[in-house]
């Protein structure tokens, strides 16, 4: 089991959801591994939201969400009842066999969000011996020690800047001075990237002398309406292999590139 982390060190900036939500849906049609995917935000659910209409979802008056989710494994983990064969029973299939989501707490209060925070890795320690790999959308601004430790713990971060030179300056600048991607394996992108800008990938690799690769999710109105719409695993089913003429062909193949780095920088056992 590998875990795979997107996270920003822009606590404003939300581009990550968007990358770890193409990038799942990617590996999912492309590779017979076994993916789970899940959110550690606080009364948000916009990676839910990429592939689920929530609001449909909680007009049905059977649906508890205290039922699913971290919400229902924080119990049974408090109940010492959480085992290897009940954790799938509270994951939300989105392909099957292939991608599972994890909901993410529905707490209101930010003191018991913290405190499931918490149990997460403990999650993850059944979800391992499940899933080939775990995707984790760590939202900056939670409790840094939580943070801190599910980024510590993941095989690979992946890193999402804007194309702000401003921000891209701070970052490039402070780049060592983040702890964590001192000793950690990370990967870095643009999202809502525009290939026509000055600030394009190879002028911001020779700007600030970068040594390794800018890897980018570009901005595609059609992708964002369709995850807008609920829809994510949809554009991938529908456009995975278009032209490179094709106005969607870009975009794809550039989550297909970061996809298949991710892979050549994670170890996944299977089992076999």
């Amino acid at each position: 089991m590998a875990q795979v982390a997107f996270w920003s060190p822009n606590v404003k900036q939300n581009g990550s959801t968007s990358i770890a939500a193409a990038v799942a849906s990617v590996m999912a049609l492309e590779h017979e591994y076994n993916n789970l995917i899940l959110s550690t935000s606080f009364m948000d659910q916009s990676l839910e939201s990429c592939f689920f209409n929530i609001s449909k979802i909680k007009n049905r008056s059977s649906v508890d969400f205290t039922d699913v989710g971290l919400d229902a494994l924080e119990r049974l983990i408090r109940s010492k009842k959480i085992s290897i064969e009940n954790l799938t029973d509270y994951t939300n299939p989105i392909l099957k066999e292939r991608l599972d989501l994890l909901f993410s707490s529905q707490k209101d209060s930010i003191v018991t969000y913290d405190k499931i925070m918490k149990l997460v890795p403990g999650v993850l320690h059944y979800a391992e011996s499940i899933y080939d790999i775990i995707f984790l959308d760590v939202v900056n601004g939670m409790n840094d020690e939580v943070q801190n430790n599910l980024l510590k713990n993941a095989d690979l971060i992946v890193v999402n800047v804007n194309q702000s030179i401003h921000k891209l300056d701070e970052f490039f600048n402070g780049i060592m001075d983040i702890e964590l991607l001192k000793e950690k394996k990370f990967l870095l992108v643009i999202g809502r990237y525009d290939r026509y800008s000055k600030f394009n990938a190879e002028n911001l690799i020779k700007k600030f002398k970068y040594d390794g690769k800018i890897f980018t999710l570009p901005y595609n109105t059609q992708f964002f309406d369709m995850q807008n719409d609920h829809r994510t695993l949809d554009f991938f089913i529908k456009y995975l292999n278009v032209k490179p003429s094709d106005r969607n062909g870009f975009f794809v193949n550039e989550i297909k590139i970061l996809s298949e780095e991710i892979l050549k920088n994670i170890v996944i056992s299977t089992g076999e």
